[in-house]
């Protein structure tokens, strides 16, 4: 079973505000966005959602994974995919100039969908 419609619509929202936030936001964040608008990606959460066993060997390592699946990662972004509900959490870290620690991502969760945070 696909994902559901309503974390299709979710996957949506979330891809349009990332891609409103790109606009203005330093390279990190843009390469999120446009990890939010790939359609690889949401075609490899779909088949994660369909198959046991692919979610088990994407968990192992997901950034790996989801590169051999022609997903393009962005450089420095922690790929966490945790095989039980299921869960996979999508992160960018940075420090400021300042020394200050940032993260910014987007998760999915199979039961409640699409949000945002790490």
């Amino acid at each position: 079973m696909p994902m559901p419609k309503r974390h299709v619509t979710q996957a949506s929202k979330l891809s349009g505000s990332l891609s409103e936030l790109a606009r203005t936001a330093p390279k990190s964040l843009r390469a999120l966005s446009k990890l939010a608008r790939d359609p690889r990606l949401l075609a490899v959460i779909n088949e994660l959602h369909d198959s046991g066993e692919e979610r088990r060997k994407a968990a192992k390592n997901a950034t790996a994974y989801l590169k051999r699946r022609g997903v393009a990662v962005p450089k420095g972004m922690k790929v966490t995919l945790i095989d039980n509900n299921w869960y996979a959490s999508f992160c960018i870290r940075g420090v400021t100039k300042d020394g200050v620690i940032w993260s910014w991502g987007f998760h999915y969760d199979s039961e409640e969908g699409w949000g945002w945070g790490c």
